[in-house]
């Protein structure tokens, strides 16, 4: 079943009462070059991140712990990181 994102500013993501940022999980190269690096906090693979989470002290895990422990999340995500993709994928020609 498909998941609806909602699209917030910064503003939006702070007020949320987010308390996880879900990460994709390391490769080489990184998806975005400017991603930063981290480790799941629960399983602790490699995980990467955008460098602007707009919420200080996120819980950082990879996508299989979210599933795995937050039941039926709600999912944001920021314009600006909508933006740095759609950006990245008009670069590179997708």
């Amino acid at each position: 079943m498909a998941k609806k994102v909602e699209i917030v500013d910064d503003e939006g993501a702070r007020a949320s009462g987010a308390q996880i940022s879900m990460c994709r999980e390391l490769t080489n190269p990184l998806l975005l070059d400017d991603n930063l690096i981290a480790v799941c906090a629960q399983c602790f693979k490699g995980i990467q991140h955008r460098p602007n989470l707009p919420v200080a002290n996120l819980i950082k895990l990879c996508e299989a712990c979210v599933y795995a422990t937050a039941g039926d999340p709600k999912f944001i995500v920021t314009k600006t990181t909508v933006d740095e993709v759609r950006d990245y994928f008009i670069k590179k020609g997708d």
